[in-house]
C-alpha cells in the first residue's frame, strides 16, 4: 500500500490495535485468548517490505500472520502475495506457517473472480501460496461495532452499512476521553470516509451532532478537502476566460461555504454586489478562521461598494 491518507488509516490501526486488525480479517475470532508479536516488516531477502505481519500466538501454535491493504484491486497483487509469504518464512527460518490476508478497502478494480492463491513452477521447484481476500464492504458494520473496538471505528463507512452505521461510528470517536486519540480516529475516519461517501454527504450525517461536525473540521484532511474544492471551483471560473464568469462561480462558491458555516445568515445581496475577484477567492479561503456571523459581514462591509458608487457606475455605463 503506498504513502496515502488511506495507508495512514491502515497503519495506525495496525501499529495501535493489532488484535482488533486481525480480527477484522478473520485471523481469529473476537474471543479466543492470544498473544501478538510484531515482525519487523523488512524482508532481509527481499527487497520487499511488507504492509504488516506479525506472530500470533493460539494455545501453543505460533503463526504468522500476514496483512496487505488496497484502496483498490491490484492485478498484480497474487504474484507479490507468493513472494511476499515464501520471503517470511525464509526470514523466519521456517520456524511458522504464514496465513497470508488481503484487505480490499474498495470495490474499485476487483474482476469478477478474483484469484485467491497463485502457483509457481520452475523446474522441480513447484510453490502454491493461498490468501484470504477480505471484502471490507462485505463485513456487517452493526457485528463491528458491537466489538467495541475504538481502533475500528474509522474503517466503518466502508463496511455492509449505510449512514446510519457512520454517524454511530462518528459519534463514538467524538466522545473517546483522550483528546490525541479522538484526533486521529476523527482524521482516519474522515479519510476513510471518503472513499464512499462526498463531503457534503459526510457534512450532512455529521451536522446532526455539532460536536462531531466540529471534531472533524479540526482535521487536516478536512481543510485539505475543503481547499481542494474551492481550488477546482475557482479554476472552472477562470477556465470561461471571462471576468463576469469567475465572479459568479467565486460568489457562488462564498455562498456556500458561508451557508455551512454560518447557516442562518443571508448574505446574498451583499455578495451579489462584490465586484473583486481577488476579494471573493481571498474570503473563500479565510471563511473557516471567521469566528462569527457578524465577523463575517464586517468583512464583506470592507469588500462591498456602498450602493451610491454602484449608482453612479450604473449612470456611466
Amino acid at each position: 500500500m503506498s504513502g496515502t491518507p488511506y495507508d495512514d488509516a491502515f497503519k495506525h490501526l495496525a501499529e495501535q490495535d493489532p488484535e482488533s486488525l486481525l480480527i477484522l480479517v478473520g485471523a481469529f475470532p473476537p474471543n479466543q485468548p492470544v498473544r501478538i508479536k510484531v515482525l519487523s516488516r523488512e524482508l532481509r531477502t527481499s527487497k520487499r517490505i511488507v504492509d504488516q505481519a506479525y506472530l500470533v500466538t493460539t494455545g501453543n501454535e505460533s503463526r504468522i500472520a500476514h496483512l496487505e491493504a488496497q484502496t483498490r484491486y491490484d492485478a498484480a497483487m497474487p504474484e507479490r502475495m507468493l513472494e511476499y509469504a515464501l520471503m517470511l518464512w525464509l526470514a523466519h527460518k521456517r520456524r511458522y506457517a504464514v496465513d497470508s490476508f488481503v484487505l480490499l478497502l474498495t470495490r474499485e478494480g476487483l474482476p469478477r473472480e478474483a484469484p485467491e492463491q497463485v502457483s509457481v513452477k520452475a523446474g522441480s521447484l513447484s510453490v502454491t501460496v493461498r490468501y484470504h481476500l477480505v471484502r471490507l464492504w462485505e463485513i456487517e458494520a452493526q457485528s463491528l461495532l458491537a466489538l467495541n473496538r475504538d481502533q475500528l471505528l474509522p474503517f466503518v463507512p466502508l463496511m455492509k452499512g449505510g449512514l446510519k452505521e457512520l454517524e454511530a461510528s462518528a459519534r463514538r470517536v467524538a466522545r473517546l476521553a483522550d483528546r490525541q486519540q479522538r484526533d486521529i480516529l476523527a482524521l482516519n475516519l474522515l479519510t476513510l470516509g471518503s472513499l464512499r461517501y462526498n463531503r457534503d454527504t459526510i457534512e450532512d450525517v455529521f451536522r446532526r451532532d455539532n460536536m462531531i461536525l466540529e471534531l472533524i473540521k479540526d482535521t487536516p484532511y478536512y481543510r485539505y478537502m475543503v481547499d481542494e474544492e474551492r481550488k477546482k471551483a475557482l479554476r472552472e471560473g477562470r477556465k470561461t476566460g471571462k471576468q463576469e464568469g469567475s465572479l459568479q462561480v467565486a460568489r457562488k462558491l462564498l455562498l456556500r461555504l458561508a451557508e455551512k458555516r454560518f447557516p442562518k445568515a443571508d448574505i446574498k445581496t451583499e455578495v451579489a454586489r462584490i465586484r473583486s475577484l481577488s476579494a471573493l477567492e481571498q474570503l473563500c479561503v479565510d471563511i473557516d478562521d471567521i469566528k462569527t456571523e457578524r465577523a463575517l459581514r464586517q468583512r464583506l462591509g470592507k469588500i462591498t461598494p456602498a450602493k451610491r458608487a454602484l449608482k453612479r457606475k450604473a449612470r456611466k455605463s
